[in-house]
C-alpha cells in the first residue's frame, strides 16, 4: 500500500483510476496481505508492448483477433511482494471459495510475468486489475 495512505483511501484510488475494478474484491485481498504480514502492495501502471500480446490475449481470450490494438494499451497490475508470497497463499482458506478464485470471477487475472517494461523478481505475483481510464471521456460508455 502508500505509505501513509489508509485501505478505503486506496481502495477510492483505485476505483477513481481503474474502469470497473472491484473494490470489495480489492479490499479482500488487502486483508489477505494483512494477514500475511505483507506490506508491499504496490500498483504499477504499464503499456502492453508488442511481445506481451501473446500472453495479453492468452489471459483474455475475448481479444482474440484484436492483437494490433492491443499493443499500447494501458493497464493496471497489483504487484504483491514479501518474504511469505506465493500463489498458495492465495489460494487455501478456510473457505472453499478461494481468494483467487473470487478475484477471478471479479476480472483480477494473475499474470505469469508483468506486461511493459516491468521486471520480473522473485517473491512477487502479480494481477491485472483493469484498463486505466484517463480523464476526460475514455471511461464513458
Amino acid at each position: 500500500m502508500v505509505k501513509g495512505m489508509k485501505a478505503d483511501q486506496f481502495l477510492s484510488a483505485i476505483s477513481l483510476a481503474v474502469r470497473h475494478v472491484n473494490t470489495a474484491t480489492m479490499g479482500d485481498l488487502m486483508v489477505k496481505c494483512m494477514q500475511l504480514g505483507i506490506g508491499n502492495v504496490k500498483l504499477v501502471f504499464t503499456r502492453i508492448k508488442q511481445n506481451d500480446v501473446s500472453e495479453y490475449v492468452t489471459n483474455h481470450p475475448e481479444a482474440a483477433g484484436y492483437e494490433n490494438d492491443i499493443v499500447g494499451k494501458l493497464t493496471v497490475l497489483v504487484k504483491i511482494e514479501g518474504d511469505n508470497i506465493s500463489e498458495a497463499n492465495f489460494v487455501s482458506g478456510p473457505n472453499a471459495n478461494s481468494l483467487i478464485e473470487r478475484m477471478s470471477s471479479a476480472g483480477f487475472v494473475k499474470v505469469n510475468k508483468p506486461y511493459g517494461d516491468i521486471p520480473t523478481a522473485t517473491r512477487t505475483v502479480y494481477f491485472e486489475i483493469g484498463s486505466i481510464c484517463p480523464p476526460p471521456n475514455s471511461c464513458d460508455e
